[in-house]
């Protein structure tokens, strides 16, 4: 695949935990063995989980087949470096890893990328990260940037049953009233795009950390999702 159409996606949920850094360490590794060229920016400065991930797993001598880009506040603005970063590596696909208490951070994540997947628990209190999340996004994407919002469901007890089906048929349907008000009991009840991949509990993803998998479980039928839709968006524009 050459760089001329690349797939730049942003892992990002406002407020910690949702395993963002799973999402994108363990779906580079899936896309990379498509082989395509990927780069993972750590964009996160307090954490770096995406970095430490990284160095941890060429410390046992796992072999890493995306590059990592290190995003520090003193290089600018990261939507900027990551078009630097791009250019450079000439990559097929380039995620950001943001943190989840640096809003800047995340709003020039949405300025650079085309794609933002907002991994999120099915449970009530993690779901309600997503309204947070959604408005700026929405807001950015209002602003002319065409930011398409995708949630991944992350920590399921089981794929499409119990929590996990209850999560979706609410995130999916939109109660927010005639001038926009949110449902106080569902207030991510917000009509959003759900990816059909779930990341269920079944496989122990958390202690995949500092290491290259030789399978990444459900993050390789999530990569084939995001190329599947990477490719009907640009028949759709063709």
């Amino acid at each position: 695949m050459g760089n001329t159409t690349v797939l730049r996606l942003l892992i990002a949920t406002l407020k910690g935990g949702p395993g963002k850094t799973t999402t994108a360490v363990l779906l580079a590794v899936a896309l990379a063995r498509q082989g395509l060229r990927v780069v993972v920016i750590c964009a996160d400065t307090r954490t770096r989980g995406a970095t430490d991930w990284v160095q941890e797993a060429e410390r046992i001598g796992d072999s890493v087949p995306f590059k990592l880009a290190i995003w520090h506040d003193h290089d600018g603005p990261l939507s900027e470096f990551a078009r630097k970063v791009e250019r450079q590596t000439e990559a097929d696909v380039v995620i950001v890893d943001t943190g989840g208490e640096q809003p800047e951070a995340f709003v020039h994540g949405c300025m650079y990328a085309g794609w933002l997947i907002s991994p999120v628990g099915p449970m009530k209190g993690e779901l309600r990260r997503i309204v947070e999340t959604f408005r700026h996004g929405h807001a950015i994407n209002a602003s002319g940037s065409r930011l398409a919002i995708s949630v991944l469901l992350t920590r399921c007890p089981q794929a499409g049953k119990g929590k996990a089906k209850q999560a979706r048929d609410d995130l999916t349907t939109d109660r927010r009233d005639e001038e926009g008000n949110y449902d106080p009991d569902t207030p991510y009840s917000l009509g959003l795009d759900v990816l059909a991949t779930e990341i269920t509990r079944a496989v122990a993803y958390d202690e995949f950390y500092g290491t290259i998998p030789e399978d990444v479980g459900e993050y390789t039928q999530l990569a084939d999702e995001v190329m599947t839709r990477m490719q009907s968006a640009s028949e759709a524009v063709a």
